[in-house]
């Protein structure tokens, strides 16, 4: 990439950043559908390495490899992402369990019932609606974050909190 490119975007061209996506955002989703194996997935880590490209343009130096600095980026979040996907597979796995261990739920047929009244009960109504909505209608948190007109972050900052509100309670 030129570096009189690079210098415009960190000089706040809106016109050098849509250069570089088109350049380099086929290889990033490539990138980031290695490591998550599917394709929606794929497209928001890699939306989601532009932005931080965008939010940290000032910080770039323009003496170095912009293609290394971005796929680093990349690498970087799709890592975050299978990390915390692994959190939230544990912490459900953990719901499965109290599910089977406690005798309220073993003998009431309307387990699934009661245990959704005690999670509401414990999280706020927004939390609560933004984990029914990916756990249980398997909807993406960028999908969740469109319907409610917020950043996909602010999503998944809330069920991150929630799925943490939720964990140490099961720990008790």
């Amino acid at each position: 990439m030129d570096k009189s490119v690079i210098k415009q975007l960190v000089n706040d061209s809106e016109l050098a950043f849509e250069l570089i996506f088109n350049k380099y955002y086929a290889l990033i989703k490539q990138i980031c559908y290695f490591y998550c194996k599917n394709n929606d997935e794929a497209e928001d880590l890699a939306i989601q390495t532009f932005t931080r490209l965008w939010n940290n343009r000032k910080n770039i130096n323009i003496d170095k490899n912009l293609k290394y600095y971005i796929t680093k980026i990349a690498q970087n979040l799709c890592i975050d992402y299978l990390r915390k996907k692994k959190r939230e597979k544990t912490i459900l796995m953990d719901i499965s369990d109290l599910e089977r261990l406690s005798p309220k739920y073993v003998q009431d047929h309307d387990k699934y019932e009661d245990l959704q009244l005690e999670i509401k009960e414990l999280l706020d109504q927004e939390s609560y609606e933004i984990l029914v909505l990916h756990y249980v209608h398997n909807l993406k948190y960028r999908e969740i974050a469109a319907m409610k007109k917020v950043s996909t972050s602010v999503i998944t900052n809330k069920a991150s909190r929630a799925m943490k509100i939720l964990k140490e309670k099961l720990k008790k």
